[in-house]
């Protein structure tokens, strides 16, 4: 037998501290991001009771899958539920997400078994993420819990995102700031963080910066060479911009295929709202929900008449403002004209912004009203509708300077001055109107050089501001409930010393938009139609164009780390049609 050890008898059972002892805060623990996601409640128009019953509900929904979770609280009258996955749990979902690319064809290599409970660990963060926003999101005839954020029993669930990897984000954002053209091994860097469908974004973006040296080089010696609205440079901007859009298709070819991802829209699932009018297995015993395509077409019918009537609103509006700003600045030399002037400015920066809203409200009602099946179709059906209002708010202007004022102002502008003596009197309005030919080009500079510079500001700046007010009038108001609190509460509600910092920044992110990459697409897409149909106009828009999407590319990027939520790293195979 051993010898036994006697048990040292203390007081109490602790050492008595000595007098100038202070708590130390615990060691910072190392915090892993590619396993957690967090869920934002909101029951502000709740009562307690039901709060309750809809908070257990969706803890119950979310352990009932395996995952684990915590609670915290949020700004103002919100929870924040930290959700993480178990090893096993998140490794046996990612096998199961490359066993299903392999059986469909997406990807070539056979799935290795990691240990006999088929275990792995996702090459990347965000293949991790893709599979933990499966569980979280997906249906529980998926292996999923189901939360669909503002749907059907969980319109109280605000957002669900992942969270930001700083340390990460800012690494690669100092790597990116030091390249003046992306190379595959950066482009796959942003794909092991953010996922394909963002990483494809960046792709195109620095693909477009590539090509935009030719036509930036071509247009400067065009400026200096050739005459006015050359027809040859007009030619080879065209032929620049077929060759452009070929290269890319060729290229996605590559980076699906280079990223697993070709042909990954086969494996998608159904939207939450998604209703089926028939449901079928193939032979392999699959179920198949399908929505007939003629009732799919009998819903898009109701665009036409809608973009009739947003051409005429809009167009309407645009016109008018034309109209008048013509009158003012070229026909009316009477009092206070500085100041008149800026009355057009002024009248579209109101009407404009309130029309584009309500009918920006009804894309989104048309589109769901055609039923689509899945996440990416839904998207790639409003973009194309914002495309269309984008298109008639951003090209109209250029079109009333190019069909309407060059060939006919002469005619025109002098009818117009007839019906506008009913108000001004003639002595202050001009004896003879000649219209100006060089308003086109000044058009195109101005509608380009400041669409530039205000789009810049309202992706970057507008929402740095609008954030950082919020959130002072938030602390302000936190400040004052504060002052009103028993201690006992305060001492409830505050934060464990440990945690701190990583629940400010949770809350921080919580706060912030949804990253929605089809906006960055949106954009591209118009200014390369600012460039096909106007760069002969003034040939240095080019110039503008790569120096604008140098900076573009970098500032997108800085906008997804720092101005909104993490997004998911879903999988897409092309930028769509």
């Amino acid at each position: 037998m051993g010898m036994q050890v006697p048990k040292l008898e203390l007081e109490n059972d602790v050492f008595p501290p000595p007098p100038d002892w202070k708590p130390r805060r615990p060691p910072p623990q190392t915090v892993t991001f590619h396993d957690k996601y967090v869920i934002e409640f909101e029951f502000s128009t709740l009562d307690e009771d039901q709060a309750l019953k809809e908070l257990e509900e969706l803890l119950n929904e979310l352990e009932g899958v395996g995952l684990h979770t915590e609670l915290r609280a949020g700004h103002d009258q919100s929870i924040l539920i930290f959700v993480k996955a178990p090893r096993e749990l998140l490794g046996h979902a990612v096998y199961k997400s490359r066993v299903k690319d392999w059986l469909y064809g997406v990807s070539s290599e056979q799935p290795q078994v990691g240990g006999r409970h088929k275990i792995v660990d996702g090459a990347f963060e965000a293949e991790d993420i893709l599979s933990m926003y499966h569980l979280v999101h997906w249906d529980k005839s998926m292996g999923g819990a189901g939360i669909t954020p503002g749907t059907g029993k969980w319109a109280n669930v605000k957002s669900i995102f992942p969270l930001h990897n700083e340390k990460v984000n800012q690494e690669l954002l100092v790597h990116l700031s030091k390249r003046v053209l992306l190379r595959n091994d950066d482009l796959d860097k942003i794909r092991n963080l953010f996922g394909p469908k963002v990483a494809m974004y960046f792709a195109f973006l620095q693909t477009y910066i590539a090509f935009l040296f030719f036509p930036a080089i071509a247009g400067f010696l065009a400026w200096l060479f050739l005459p006015k609205y050359s027809l040859g440079y007009a030619l080879v901007i065209e032929l620049w911009c077929i060759i452009f859009l070929e290269y890319w298709k060729l290229q996605e070819v590559d980076l699906g295929i280079r990223w697993n991802v070709k042909g990954v829209g086969t494996l998608k699932v159904n939207r939450p709202d998604f209703k089926p009018d028939k449901v079928t297995k193939d032979e392999n015993g699959i179920v198949q929900h399908q929505y007939s395509r003629w009732k799919q077409l009998l819903w898009q019918m109701p665009q036409i008449p809608f973009f009739v009537g947003a051409l005429v609103c809009l167009g309407g509006i645009i016109a008018l403002v034309f109209a008048l700003e013509i009158l003012i600045s070229e026909a009316y030399e009477g009092p206070y004209k500085y100041y008149l002037e800026y009355v057009p400015t002024v009248l579209l920066a109101v009407a404009l912004p309130y029309t584009s809203s309500f009918l920006e409200e009804a894309t989104t009602i048309l589109t769901d009203w055609e039923n689509h099946r899945t996440g990416d179709t839904y998207e790639m059906s409003k973009t194309q509708k914002l495309f269309v209002l984008n298109f008639i708010v951003s090209y109209t202007p250029i079109f009333l300077t190019a069909f309407v004022y060059v060939p006919f102002g002469d005619a025109i502008v002098p009818y117009l001055k007839t019906w506008i003596h009913r108000f001004v009197s003639s002595k202050h309005m001009t004896s003879s109107f000649h219209s100006d030919p060089d308003k086109l080009r000044n058009e195109v500079i101005a509608l380009t050089v400041t669409g530039q510079i205000s789009s810049a500001g309202e992706e970057l700046v507008l929402p740095y501001i609008m954030h950082k007010l919020r959130s002072w009038y938030r602390e302000w108001r936190s400040a004052r409930l504060n002052r009103a609190k028993t201690i006992d509460f305060k001492l409830l509600m505050a934060d464990d010393p440990a945690e701190e910092e990583f629940l400010r920044r949770a809350r921080n992110e919580a706060t912030l938009e949804t990253y929605n990459v089809q906006d960055d697409y949106l954009e591209m897409v118009l200014q390369f139609g600012h460039l096909a149909l106007f760069s002969p106009v003034w040939p240095l828009v080019p110039i503008g164009f790569l120096v604008n999407n140098w900076f573009e590319l970098r500032s997108d990027f800085i906008k997804i780390c720092h101005g909104s939520q993490r997004p998911a790293p879903v999988r897409a195979d092309s930028i769509g049609p």
